[in-house]
């Protein structure tokens, strides 16, 4: 009974694991946590990240770091304020978002103690383009909106607007257009944001580190300075302009070599950050001269020097004019700034000597006062921040939200490169304890021993880059050494060291190059290995300005700019004795002299000192100063990636995303994992998986022990806690081919038994083939029957049919013929074909007639009498079809004829007789008025009755204001006249060439001989009219009058009518 239990619980739990594998199997972009992966490697890592980002799920959890994938795209609700609401208020495990991280940060604070808040601290990181920046605003805008100030707003902007406010204002000093992102941070921030006791906001504060200054003075092709003088060039209203001189980007060196001169015109950024300046509490006033040093570096830019006769000089006279418009934003007077430009001062024995300066050093000097004049401006701003916004007497606790560069690997590295990697390592050294300890709580929690555990760190680079490995100074220390040696000597020198010091002794962490090893050395750090260039590396380390340019500084009027360059100078000095804990010591001594201070004399006695505290110094302390404020609180990390180079939506590389998790320190996280027990499985899914090791094992503890026999491996290599079991990667390598070896047995014994079962089943396919064959082939027999029947059966029936339409075929062919028969010969009736004088007229039918008259004539003659007959009876057809077609004189003929006939009539009285003879006279009218009429066979006379008839039918019209009817008229009068035009008589053509022949006298007697050009061509025309009516006309009279036309005028030559006499 107890074994059939035991039987029953197991497969119970075998059917829970393979349930359990089975819909984990296919779906790990479910997996919110990759952490909790059975086999967390680089693969699956990759794997998960890609279909969730095809899911549009960007943010992953793995462990206590929140992946951020940038989608390249707005997904609709995902930071909207119901949103926040919704992560804010609830109390269950919510899906991985930045708010999750955001809302545990803050109840862990609010939750801890009174008298020892447990502070927290949001570290971002990830590459240019990765979304940090954005992600830093969302958190900011989620705290704003679940924490509220208490207080009631009455026209004054509230704390936490403030807090938002200084996000755009710091974006348009600090953040500048790079090829990989339009709105890249140039430098790195840490912003705490305070909390009271009661859980709100109180303040904040921002500390800024490793501001780029070299942008400030030149930029990438494609690149862009900082926003704020695009902002100030595109958004400044004229007046401004005017007082500051200002034009567009292309005029100006520190911003035209570039290629790109615009801000993207989605808002106006200008009025954005002035609105910003002013919540912060900076005054219309103080802006104003924010707006002054801007512009003196624009200007300040186009100022270029020359050397005449061993002389620095402005090199023509519009650097001269860009140095006094500099000196007077500046406030200092023209001729020292033009001194400290161009000439330098030495102290030699107690002497001051005055050095005049080459071109080139001029410029650097030039752009040496403008990077300190903006990143003092921009430290002036944070420190106004902090004014504005810290309020340290009300702070309880803090949240600490730090937005830094990612590791970055180029093919040309420099100082900021090293410095960005130093930072990285620091903070990499942060994050592996970090794991480290997360790891160990969870083997704590399964009852593990991991005390054998043996993690790595990158604690020997970090010694190697701010330490003395070995007693010898590391690289910064080194680099700091070099500060009295200039130009490319120094760093020779510097390289040189690294070489013979750690190249020599073959530091785990260092990398001497076999390629230009001059000027280049490597660093093995927890990325990958960075060759890194040491040109400049000396220039850079030491930016501060000479004595002579703080000389000039102080001599403005403006108090304004000596104390923000002072303040500026000693926020980096009190840098350093924070991060040491000490007090500032008059007697201490550092590598570097200019460390100290002046022994005697104040601060405003000259002294051999070239520089400040070197740059690279300023970043250990700041970032010793980070790290000391971050280890005092409870880290969180947002691993900030990006999907792809070209901004694409949905387009997710994966070599690329490797990388950026390498750089981000993933894999470190990973190998953390692996060093220890790298594969974890839960109890019943481990059973599942591997009990074919061990099929009579009952529980999971048999099957452990069962296995651990036989590989005869201890607990160095694999644990089993209360709910996992651990395996380092070796082991769980070792089982799963062992698991592969058991399958493929099983699999050759399946196989020998499944060719047993194929010849047995060989044979009843054998039989059942032919048994199918011979049905088959009676089938075929029966089938071929039917069809020869039913063939025979539809060839009757479709012969029937035939005969039958045949039939049918033939009778309507009968009926058809009679009908076209009977259509013919209607057709032939209606047209009257055999009408032998169908469509003659009057005409034709009287020459036919006269010709028929002749024929009998001659036919009589010849006495051939039966061709007369014959003639006579066309003659007499003939004659018939003429008294059916009249012509209109006939008609009129008639009609004349009838009238009279009345006439007569009724003068006899007869009026019956009457009434007939006017019934035929209307009808034949009424056939007069509707036949066609040809008035070419008119004569001259008729003619002239019509239009006479016509002229006096107008004037009655016209009487009767019948203006219609005059129009009408108007136009048969046209037509009569047109057509009397063509029968003029001889009379009337002399007439009109005597006309002619005048008016041709008068033409040219005046001398118009275009117009006797014209009247002799219509003279012309009417004489050979004339003599082709003299042809045809009968012969005249026998007495001719001569037609003279009057003598011309000027002895001209007269035209003579035909026939007439000179």
């Amino acid at each position: 009974m107890q074994k059939a239990n035991a039987k029953t619980k197991r497969s119970e739990r075998l059917k829970k694991a393979k349930e359990q594998k089975e819909s984990t199997a296919d779906a790990s972009w479910q997996i919110d946590d990759l952490l909790t992966m059975s086999d967390l490697s680089e693969e699956n890592l990759l794997r998960s990240l890609h279909g969730r980002y095809d899911h549009d799920i960007i943010y992953t959890f793995v462990g206590p770091i929140l992946i951020s994938i940038n989608p390249y795209r707005t997904i609709e609700g995902l930071y909207s304020d119901s949103t926040m609401d919704r992560y804010h208020s609830s109390n269950t495990g919510n899906k991985p978002h930045v708010f999750e991280t955001m809302k545990s940060a803050y109840e862990e604070l609010i939750l801890s103690s009174a008298t020892s808040p447990s502070d927290q601290s949001i570290i971002i990181s990830g590459e240019s383009g990765a979304g940090k920046t954005e992600t830093t605003k969302v958190i900011m805008q989620y705290l704003a909106r679940v924490t509220t100030s208490g207080h009631t707003n009455n026209g004054v902007v509230s704390l936490e607007q403030k807090v938002l406010d200084s996000n755009p204002l710091l974006e348009s000093f600090g953040n500048a257009k790079t090829l990989r992102n339009d709105n890249s941070s140039r430098f790195g921030k840490f912003i705490e944001i305070q909390f009271d006791k009661h859980g709100k906001i109180a303040g904040a504060e921002i500390m800024n580190f490793l501001l780029e200054k070299t942008r400030i003075v030149t930029q990438s092709l494609d690149e862009r300075n900082y926003h704020i003088f695009y902002q100030l060039l595109a958004g400044a209203d004229d007046a401004l302009k005017q007082r500051l001189h200002l034009t567009t980007p292309q005029d100006y060196e520190y911003l035209k070599h570039s290629g790109c001169f615009s801000l993207p015109a989605k808002y106006d950024e200008f009025n954005i950050t002035t609105h910003c300046m002013s919540t912060i509490g900076i005054s219309h006033d103080m802006q104003m001269h924010v707006f002054e040093m801007l512009a003196a570096i624009l200007h300040l830019g186009n100022a270029d020097f020359d050397v005449v006769a061993e002389h620095c000089v402005p090199s023509s006279a519009a650097s001269t004019a860009c140095l006094e418009l500099v000196a007077s934003l500046l406030q200092v007077p023209n001729d020292a700034l033009q001194s400290a430009l161009c000439t330098r001062q030495l102290f030699v024995g107690g002497k001051v000597i005055v050095q005049a300066q080459n071109a080139a050093q001029a410029r650097d000097k030039r752009d040496a006062l403008a990077k300190t004049i903006y990143s003092s401006l921009f430290m002036w701003l944070v420190t106004e921040l902090n004014r504005t916004i810290s309020q340290p007497a009300q702070k309880w606790g803090f949240i600490g939200v730090l937005d830094i560069y990612g590791f970055e690997k180029f093919d040309w590295n420099t100082f900021e490169q090293l410095c960005i990697n130093f930072a990285n390592e620091k903070l990499q050294r942060h994050f592996n304890q970090h794991m480290l300890e997360v790891e160990q709580d969870e083997y704590t929690r399964e009852g593990i021993d991991w005390a054998h555990i043996r993690f790595q760190d990158n604690q020997s680079t970090l010694e190697l880059l701010e330490g003395k490995p070995g007693g010898k100074p590391g690289v910064f220390i080194a680099l700091d050494d070099v500060w009295r040696i200039k130009g490319d000597e120094a760093n020779r020198k510097f390289v040189s060291y690294l070489h013979s010091t750690f190249g020599v002794t073959h530091h785990d962490s260092y990398i001497q190059p076999k390629v230009d090893a001059a000027f280049a050395f490597g660093i093995r750090h927890y990325a990958g290995d960075v060759i890194y260039d040491a040109s400049g590396f000396n220039d850079k380390n030491n930016e501060d300005l000479n004595d002579d340019m703080k000389d000039l500084i102080k001599l403005s009027t403006n108090s304004w700019l000596p104390s923000m360059v002072d303040s500026n100078l000693q926020a980096v000095e009190s840098i350093s004795r924070r991060a040491s804990n000490k007090p500032a010591a008059p007697n201490a001594v550092s590598r570097r002299p200019s460390e100290n201070v002046a022994a005697a004399g104040g601060g405003d006695k000259k002294t051999r000192t070239l520089r400040e505290i070197s740059v690279g110094a300023q970043f250990r302390y700041q970032l010793q100063e980070l790290m000391s404020k971050i280890s005092r609180a409870t880290p969180r990390y947002i691993r900030c990636l990006k999907p792809n180079e070209d901004k694409r939506p949905r387009t997710l590389d994966g070599a690329q995303c490797v990388r950026q998790l390498k750089y981000s320190g993933m894999m470190e996280a990973i190998q953390i994992r692996q060093k220890g027990f790298g594969l974890r499985e839960d109890h019943d899914v481990f059973f599942y998986d591997y009990l074919a090791l061990a099929p009579a094992s009952e529980d999971i503890r048999e099957l452990v022990s069962s296995i651990s026999e036989m590989l005869n491996e201890g607990k160095d290599q694999w644990q089993m806690g209360s709910t996992k079991v651990f395996l380092k990667r070796s082991v769980a390598e070792k089982l799963k081919r062992l698991k592969v070896l058991r399958e493929l047995s099983a699999v050759r014994t399946l196989q020998r038994w499944h060719k047993v079962l194929q010849r047995k089943s060989a044979a009843i396919v054998i039989q059942s083939a032919v048994r199918g064959w011979r049905a088959k082939k009676e089938l075929g027999m029966l089938r071929s029957a039917a069809y020869t029947v039913m063939k025979m059966a539809r060839g009757y029936a479709a012969r029937s049919k035939y005969k039958k339409l045949v039939a049918r075929h033939r009778l309507e062919v009968h009926h058809a013929i009679k009908l076209q028969a009977v259509a013919r010969g209607y057709l032939v009736r209606r047209q009257d074909l055999l009408h032998p004088f169908a469509g003659l007229g009057p005409k034709e039918l009287d020459a036919r007639i006269h010709e028929i008259e002749q024929a009998i004539e001659v036919a009589a003659s010849k006495k051939q009498f039966e061709v007369c007959s014959s003639l006579q009876k066309d003659l007499d057809a003939t004659l018939d079809a003429r008294r059916l077609v009249r012509t209109p004189k006939e008609v009129d003929a008639e009609i004349d004829q009838l009238v009279a006939d009345m006439e007569r009539l009724a003068a006899q009285k007869k009026f019956a007789e009457c009434s007939v003879v006017q019934s035929k006279l209307a009808a034949l009218q009424e056939f007069r008025l509707n036949m066609p009429e040809d008035l070419n066979e008119l004569e001259s006379h008729e003619l002239d009755a019509r239009i006479r008839s016509i002229n006096e039918e107008i004037v009655k019209a016209m009487a009767d204001r019948k203006f219609e009817l005059c129009g009408q008229l108007q136009d048969k009068l046209d037509t009569l006249q047109q057509v009397r035009k063509t029968k003029q008589t001889p009379e009337e053509l002399q007439a009109e060439v005597y006309t002619l022949n005048t008016a041709l006298s008068q033409a040219m007697q005046s001398k118009e001989f275009d117009k006797c050009a014209q009247i002799q061509a219509q003279l012309d025309v009417v004489q050979s009219r004339l003599a082709k009516v003299t042809l045809h006309s009968p012969p005249p009279a026998p007495a001719v009058t001569a037609i003279v036309a009057p003598p011309a005028t000027g002895g001209g030559n007269v035209r003579v009518a035909p026939g007439g006499v000179n």
